[in-house]
């Protein structure tokens, strides 16, 4: 049983704050795709095809399918950042280490597998931004990583 003089120490404000606005930043950008299917297929574009201008060649049924496909993609990652929210006002604030180890597993595997799956099919673009994602996430990760390993 821990006494008051072992309990975890509360984790400081800006590393919170930090994981919160990367979240934030997260379900920002996939709002964008699940409420804005144009703005999402420009994303797409930009991401994808490495081009600013926009496609206008895409058949129906392909522009549907890209839409539906950004949507469920945006919802997906809503769900996963309401968790990453919750972790992070939760244990990870009590300074307990389940916290800090849900996320950086969560993180962790999701950059792995997205970031080998981006290089298998040449998706620089996407690679480019789970970097940017990732090492948001890393920043406050490595800074509390030794108050959570005591």
């Amino acid at each position: 049983m821990q006494n008051r003089a072992d309990a975890p120490v509360e984790v400081p404000m800006i590393w919170r704050g930090w994981l919160l606005a990367v979240a934030g930043g997260v379900i920002a950008l996939s709002l964008v795709l699940l409420l804005a299917p144009s703005a999402g297929g420009f994303l797409f574009d930009a991401i994808y095809l490495a081009t600013l201008t926009p496609q206008t060649d895409y058949s129906p049924p392909a522009v549907a399918q890209i839409q539906f496909t950004s949507g469920v993609l945006g919802a997906v990652m809503i769900g996963w950042m309401v968790v990453i929210i919750l972790l992070v006002q939760g244990p990870f604030r009590r300074g307990e280490r389940f916290g800090w180890d849900a996320i950086a597993a969560s993180v962790g595997v999701w950059f792995a597998v997205d970031t080998s799956f981006s290089l298998v099919h040449d998706v620089v673009g996407n690679v480019v931004l789970n970097l940017l994602v990732a090492a948001g996430f890393a920043v406050p990760l490595v800074a509390t990583y030794g108050r959570f390993r005591r």
